[in-house]
């Protein structure tokens, strides 16, 4: 897992910043895509490292 040393730059462009993803942030996200379905939406959540396997999975990704 990459720590915040190892990141060289950050260099996301984003229009919607969500900070957290309960339901205020889910609202907040789908708001915002039904108000202009280009807007470019970034959520950043900050996670337990032993809920990381369990988020990423229901995130779509795989360990």
């Amino acid at each position: 897992m990459a720590s915040l040393l190892s990141v060289k730059q950050w260099d996301i462009e984003t229009d919607v910043l969500i900070l957290g993803f309960g339901l205020a942030g889910a609202s907040a996200a789908i708001e915002a895509l039904d108000a202009d379905p280009n807007v470019k939406v970034t959520i950043c959540e900050k996670i337990r490292k032993s809920m990381l396997a369990v988020t990423l999975v229901l995130q779509g990704n795989h360990c």
